[in-house]
């Protein structure tokens, strides 16, 4: 059952800024954000392909957003 309240709401951060941090933010904090972290030309294409967008999903929906397929350094490496 999903949850129905929020625990501290006033420490809740945007869909931006969580995607953010678990991309540029964390190559940054390992000393990666010159390789990854960020779809750039010369950096690895490390990325997963979600079946929606979570900027236009609501936020108590956004976990349940299935990821399609998953690339490590430009190269398929699953598919669902």
């Amino acid at each position: 059952m999903p949850p129905t309240k929020v625990l501290g709401p006033d420490q809740a951060i945007s869909v931006d800024d969580a995607i953010r941090a678990v991309t540029i933010d964390a190559a940054y904090q390992i000393f990666a954000d010159q390789l990854v972290g960020s779809l750039e030309l010369g950096k690895q294409a490390d990325l997963v392909i979600l079946e929606k967008n979570p900027r236009k999903t609501k936020p108590e929906e956004i976990r349940n957003i299935k990821v399609i397929s998953t690339w490590i350094d430009g190269k398929q490496v699953s598919l669902k």
